[in-house]
């Protein structure tokens, strides 16, 4: 799955299995793992800090 990460969004191109349209669950894993990826020196709001929020991600 190739994707690239730009400063505000994230281009990717799938093709999931036949009858497999899941998109959602599968979206949500890869922003978790790459949430995760990120160094926790990162700059958050306060709002982002107390909800656990990763300040890549658009609200």
């Amino acid at each position: 799955m190739p994707g690239w990460v730009l400063p505000e969004h994230m281009h990717t191109i799938w093709t999931l299995p036949e009858g497999d349209d899941d998109f959602s669950s599968r979206w949500k894993l890869i922003e978790t793992h790459f949430s995760k990826s990120i160094p926790l020196e990162e700059r958050r709001s306060n709002v982002r800090v107390k909800r656990g929020e990763c300040g890549i991600w658009q609200r």
